[in-house]
Parts: C-alpha cells; sequence; structure tokens
C-alpha cells in the first residue's frame, strides 16, 4: 500500500496506510461496527486485527438480538 492510500477489508472496515511520528510506515484500521480507529505495525496485523472485532461485533448483535426478542430495549452507547 501507498502512503495515505485507504483500502476496505471485506466490508467489515478500512485500513490506511500512514507514516508514524519517526516516518515508518504504520496502518490505521477501523471497524464499522465500532468506529474507532488503532495503530498496527503492519497490514497483516491490521487484518487479524479487523478480524477479530468482527468475531466481537458479531457476538454483541447475537447478544443484542436474544435481549431484543426477550422483550429487552438495547440502545447503544455513545462515548
Amino acid at each position: 500500500m501507498k502512503v495515505n492510500e485507504i483500502q476496505i477489508y471485506k466490508n467489515i472496515g478500512t485500513i490506511q496506510c500512514v507514516l508514524d511520528d519517526e516516518g515508518k510506515k504504520c496502518y490505521n484500521y477501523t471497524h464499522y461496527f465500532f468506529g474507532e480507529t488503532t495503530t498496527e505495525d503492519t497490514i497483516k496485523g491490521a487484518r487479524e486485527m479487523l478480524d477479530y472485532d468482527q468475531e466481537q461485533a458479531v457476538k454483541i448483535r447475537n447478544a443484542i438480538n436474544v435481549l431484543t426478542v426477550r422483550g429487552y430495549k438495547v440502545f447503544k452507547e455513545i462515548a
């Protein structure tokens, strides 16, 4: 990837190549469900973390579905 290039990964998030304070390449990734941007040293690490975040998002969505079926109202907390 080139610096400042953005790539959509498996339609679950984005990966952007950036330069850190020392001028080294690093990769910012953002998962669509969580909306937080985090940095990894390698593109492989960013992809693995997006896959991990996707697993967590699926678990959370399943829990929300169970609660909704049982009559609870689920609200998203906004930080």
